[in-house]
């Protein structure tokens, strides 16, 4: 490329004040000219791939993040009790007490067909309502572009005075996909209070036997 270049100085030189280039020298130049662009369009397309895919791969990291952020602070606070639903552990709400007849609860929910992380907040006065289960509502998209989710339970070794069984710590795992690049996490979370495992709602305020 070097030797091309100096060549076409040499002849432009040489050229003086001559009135035009021969038609080789046009075509010299023409080709010169055509190899650079060649090489600087193929620096900036290189350039913005590893600048788009080094992007994706920053939004797929902040998704995983806010997701865990979010989960591991909602867990971590509860006061009363989890209820996992399903035994593919795709949907847990973390019930917490906030008065005397007063509750919230804190419901995720995995979507595989949609692949969104749902997530929304209910408050409620009693847990033996009947129809407290179908008033649990995931209204809110939390994360999209969700390939995989579970959370599943650490339980204590022995049972409480009622029957049931305290929650140690919650294993959290998330995948997220956006734009054909793929990361997951995988956290283990320790509620402050040990909160109880339920099957049902009914079972949050179960007496001591």
């Amino acid at each position: 490329m070097k030797k091309i270049i100096d060549r076409l100085k040499k002849i432009i030189k040489k050229k003086g004040d001559s009135k035009g280039f021969t038609l080789l020298e046009l075509i010299i130049s023409v080709a010169v000219l055509s190899v650079i662009m060649v090489m600087i369009f193929s620096i900036m397309s290189s350039g913005s791939f590893f600048f788009n895919k080094s992007n994706n791969m920053m939004k797929v990291t902040y998704s995983l993040q806010e997701t865990m952020s979010q989960v591991k602070e909602t867990v971590i606070d509860c006061s009363k009790a989890i209820k996992i639903a399903g035994a593919d552990s795709k949907e847990f709400v973390v019930v917490n007490k906030t008065g005397d007849d007063s509750y919230m609860a804190c419901a995720y929910k995995y979507d595989p067909d949609a692949k969104v992380l749902n997530y929304g907040e209910t408050t409620f006065t009693s847990p033996t309502d009947v129809d407290l289960p179908g008033k649990i509502k995931c209204d809110k998209v939390l994360t999209e572009g969700v390939t995989a989710f579970s959370a599943t339970p650490v339980l204590a070794n022995n049972p409480d005075d009622s029957g049931l069984y305290k929650i140690r710590s919650l294993n959290v795992s998330v995948t997220v996909e956006k734009n054909g690049r793929s990361d997951s996490a995988v956290e283990t979370i320790a509620p402050r209070n040990n909160p109880l495992k339920v099957t049902n709602y009914d079972e949050i305020d179960k007496p001591v036997e």
